[in-house]
């Protein structure tokens, strides 16, 4: 005999708006990333440009940009409810939403030049800019 599911486990309750957000998110998965593709992606060791695209007018890198470059405001819970819902999707969608919000967004944020918000945060939030990070041993 098979035990029933455990219920899915919730520190807090979430805002309206991000239970609302998390299901545009399995909306847009489940239209736009098919399983089929995600695998095809993570073995081809791409990631979709045109769907990522699509996500982006979603609104969805806005998320970690202050207003005052054009961003949503840093909604911070909303941007890790982001990354919750794709990465279920796998790395495919989830990694370039996390090096463009958060290492580009969040970082320009925080630690860039006036210059450097001015030039590339506006740019982030609409989604025209794709960011990532290089490493070395």
């Amino acid at each position: 005999m098979m035990a029933p599911p455990l219920p899915a486990v919730t520190f807090t309750d979430e805002p309206e708006h991000i239970g609302q957000l998390r299901d545009t998110i399995r909306r847009f998965v489940s239209q736009h990333a098919p399983r089929e593709a995600r695998i095809q992606w993570d073995r081809d060791h791409s990631w979709p440009r045109d769907v990522y695209a699509e996500l982006n007018k979603l609104g969805l890198t806005a998320l970690t940009v202050p207003e005052a470059y054009g961003g949503a405001g840093q909604d911070l819970v909303a941007a890790i409810a982001v990354i919750e819902e794709l990465a279920q999707a796998g790395p495919c969608l989830a990694g370039p939403y996390i090096h463009t919000a958060f290492y580009g967004g969040m970082n320009l944020s925080e630690n860039g030049s006036a210059e450097q918000k001015a030039e590339f945060l506006p740019r982030l939030a609409k989604g025209e800019l794709f960011f990532a990070y290089g490493l070395s041993e």
